[in-house]
């Protein structure tokens, strides 16, 4: 028996701004230099035609300045394909929205579609597979979870749903989905998802700390670990956040576990969407005390409401271990990172 997954959200739209300067020529400057200001009579230095008024003299800067724009202007009219003589239209439009009207079936495996591999990760919800299309050759990562009791059916279902409808570069995205198992109670939920061949952020530092720790300098030089990459990393999870802000939808737990990487591409992609949540409207927030300790922000530890700045408080937290390599709250028991925290 299949079930139908479809996706249904708000849309949202974006500014662009753009601007150009004039940089004015300095007046008084221009007033003092020779052949530019009123000649008191003929140059000491004999030049020809050096005692000649110079008809600038009776234009004022801001006439000078008609006549520069009235000049590009009839230079703009010879050249109709400049960029200039094209009419400026506000962009209201944003590049990456939700995907609202995305359907996927979800049947009984079809083992002639994928070939498994190996194991790759364990998470707090299943465990992770790489796996081959056996047509394409593509690689994907398969991500299973129970989908047996009902509390676990809905957080699957809530999880796929959001799922089905991102569509972003830097975002890990869903292409296929089905089930395995005879009875209800042990049936399990497989999701084809994009595969980062390069791990996640957690495993690269962990890497380059454990390096540091054998004084082994030449291993810590890994090609991933540079500032370029940090830079590039923090940039497209910028993008990433907000796209799903901007879509109304909250993380939750940003970490580097949830930050994977393309070794190749050296691109990032955020992933495990198993605690984002919907808002119903950028003034919603959400009061459940969810997420990964020492990436929380101070208002879940406050029990304070909060909203899309907890993500961009913990992706600080992130970009602050990758640089340093130390935790920036750090606390051997909860009480100590509260107090650390706050």
């Amino acid at each position: 028996m299949s079930s139908h997954f479809n996706a249904t959200g708000p849309g949202t739209s974006s500014r662009r701004n753009s601007h150009s300067a004039i940089t004015p020529t300095n007046a008084s400057t221009s007033a003092s230099s020779p052949g530019l200001g009123t000649s008191s009579g003929p140059s000491s230095s004999g030049r020809r035609g050096s005692s000649r008024p110079n008809s600038r003299t009776s234009m004022s800067i801001d006439q000078i300045g008609d006549a520069v724009a009235r000049r590009r202007g009839s230079r703009q009219m010879s050249n109709p394909s400049s960029p200039r003589m094209q009419p400026k239209v506000k962009d209201t439009s944003r590049k990456f929205v939700l995907d609202l009207g995305r359907q996927l079936d979800c049947g009984p495996i079809d083992p002639t579609k994928y070939e498994t591999l190996k194991h790759i990760g364990r998470g707090a919800f299943g465990s992770v597979h790489l796996i081959k299309s056996r047509k394409e050759n593509n690689l994907f990562a398969l991500k299973t979870m129970s989908y047996g009791d009902q509390e676990n059916r809905t957080h699957v279902q809530r999880e796929i749903q959001l799922l089905i409808k991102l569509m972003h570069p830097f975002v890990i995205a869903l292409y296929d989905l089905y089930t395995e198992g005879d009875s209800a109670k042990a049936q399990t939920m497989n999701l084809v998802m994009t595969y980062c061949d390069g791990g996640d952020l957690s495993k690269l530092i962990k890497t380059v700390r454990k390096n540091l720790d054998s004084m082994d300098a030449s291993q810590h030089k890994d090609k991933l670990y540079s500032p370029q990459n940090f830079l590039r990393w923090f940039c497209m999870s910028c993008l990433s956040l907000d796209y799903l802000h901007s879509n109304q939808i909250l993380h939750r737990d940003i970490k580097p576990d949830n930050i994977f990487l393309s070794a190749s591409s050296k691109n990032c992609r955020l992933g495990d969407f198993g605690l984002a949540k919907q808002l119903g409207s950028d003034e919603d927030v959400v009061k459940t005390e969810v997420g990964t300790t020492y990436y929380i922000s101070p208002e879940i530890v406050s029990n304070k409401g909060y909203s899309y700045p907890t993500d961009v408080w913990s992706l600080g937290c992130v970009m602050y271990e990758l640089v340093t390599l130390n935790l920036p709250y750090y606390g051997d028991n909860l009480t100590a990172f509260v107090d650390s925290l706050m």
